[in-house]
């Protein structure tokens, strides 16, 4: 199905209760989809002239990345994350009004199962949804690298199209299930982003928001909360605090924004725990000896405070 537009056939489509459609949307989407709905015997959505009373309409509309996803119940999809994370809610309206999902949501296929509604039937009117990014709707040429094996460029669109859904507000881990920055996934979708989007202002608010979310003893947290509020996480996780110093690097080397660096300089320099804190300590297990080198910490914090020179 067409982002922007319902299939051609599908208000001629009848539902009664108990029965249900399948859609798919054609690509997977991050967006706040919007269905219309009306009695079968309507002429359209807008005007019921001629057509019976008017009886309430109760709908279930699941939404899945795979088909599997919207199996008859949660119970008969095998899974490890709770049943909750299955997307899926009851609508009540009247016939053509549209409803519309309280957030955004993460779906390439929909299901919808009609609970209750006229004798008649019900009709699918209208359906839409877009692509939401903060990169925008369109993907870049595929990498030259790709040449014209088109196996490599359906490899390369998948994960253009991945990184697109993944830029919001943050870069999120995932736009479906966590939904929040991630320090260790930041790099890597900076890294891609430099060589695609070249969204830099997204990868210099991400690095703002690490800064100002950072615990009381200046070290950065591993992930940052969105909703309800924005919040530095309760997880420390050592190495990716480490990270932190070489991403503004990169940031730097990229966007030739080294007023940025600058700025984040002193939050580079406590993110790197080369003398750990009671707090750091009592958050990670860092031992002496252990898979941080403190020595090649330090060489290569001081290489790059020289070579800011």
């Amino acid at each position: 199905m067409d982002a922007d537009a319902p299939a051609e056939d599908l208000p001629l489509q009848t539902l009664r209760v108990g029965e249900s459609l399948f859609l798919d949307f054609g690509e997977h989407l991050v967006d706040v989809p919007e269905f219309q709905f009306v009695q079968a015997n309507a002429n359209s959505g807008a005007n019921f002239e001629g057509s019976a009373i008017r009886v309430r309409i109760r709908v279930r509309i699941r939404l899945g990345e795979v088909p599997a996803g919207l199996c008859d119940s949660p119970l008969d999809y095998p899974q490890r994350l709770e049943g909750t994370w299955m997307n899926g809610d009851e609508f009540d309206a009247m016939p053509g009004v549209p409803v519309r999902f309280a957030d955004r949501r993460s779906f390439q296929f929909a299901r919808i199962d009609v609970l209750a509604g006229p004798t008649e039937g019900i009709r699918v009117i209208a359906c839409s949804a877009t692509a939401q990014s903060s990169a925008g709707a369109m993907l870049p040429e595929p990498s030259p690298e790709t040449g014209d094996d088109p196996v490599l460029r359906r490899i390369d669109e998948v994960g253009l199209r991945t990184l697109r859904n993944c830029m919001q507000g943050v870069f999120e881990d995932g736009p479906k299930r966590d939904q929040r920055l991630w320090l260790g996934d930041l790099r890597l979708q900076a890294l891609a982003n430099y060589a695609s989007f070249a969204n830099y202002d997204l990868v210099k608010r991400c690095l703002y928001l690490f800064a100002a979310c950072s615990y009381e003893d200046g070290i950065v947290a591993a992930c940052v909360y969105e909703q309800p509020s924005w919040n530095g996480g309760t997880e420390f996780i050592p190495d990716y605090s480490l990270l932190y110093g070489p991403m503004l690097l990169d940031y730097a080397i990229a966007s030739g924004d080294w007023t940025t660096a600058g700025d984040l300089w002193p939050v580079a320099k406590r993110s790197s725990p080369t003398r750990p804190t009671s707090k750091a300590d009592s958050r990670s297990s860092i031992k002496t000896g252990g898979c941080i080198q403190q020595e090649q910490i330090r060489q290569s914090m001081q290489t790059w405070s020289i070579g800011r020179g």
